[in-house]
Formats: structure tokens, sequence, C-alpha cells
């Protein structure tokens, strides 16, 4: 992953737009958790759209999903009003 920033970087200012979007192809199939934060920056830093969305899109399922597992359990809201 180490070479491909750099290459990416190289193909944006030099316009080679289907390396460009080879090396975003790359960084999509590298994404997990614990590089999404990174990744979507990196996306905005090279104005990347094709990687920002799917960041994105990744992002937000682990957002629901950690919403979802940190919610109490219990009657909750509606149990308490019947």
């Amino acid at each position: 992953m180490e070479i491909v920033l750099p290459l990416m970087q190289a193909a944006s200012m030099l316009q080679y737009a289907r390396l460009f979007e080879a090396c975003s192809s790359f960084l999509q199939e590298q994404l997990s958790p614990d590089n999404c934060l990174s990744m979507i920056r990196l996306s905005e830093i090279l104005h990347c759209s094709s990687l920002k969305e799917k960041v994105s899109r990744i992002y937000l399922v682990l957002s629901m999903y950690n919403w979802f597992t940190w919610q109490p359990r219990g009657p909750g809201i509606i149990g308490s009003l019947g």
C-alpha cells in the first residue's frame, strides 16, 4: 500500500485517469474498520469521489452497528409507556 499513495498522487498531478482509478480500486479493496477514517481523509485530499463514496458507505454501516450494539438493554421508551 505504501507505493500506491505516491503513485496515485502522481497520477492525479499528471491527469492519468485510468491509473488514478486503478489506485482507487486497490485502496477500496484494502478498506477495513481500522483504516476507514484515514481513507476518508485521503479521498478528500486526493479528490477521489469513488473512494470517498465506498468509504462513506462502509463508515455508515460501522456507525450503525456501533450505535445498535451500544444501546442499553431493557424496556426502553416504548416499554416504559405501558
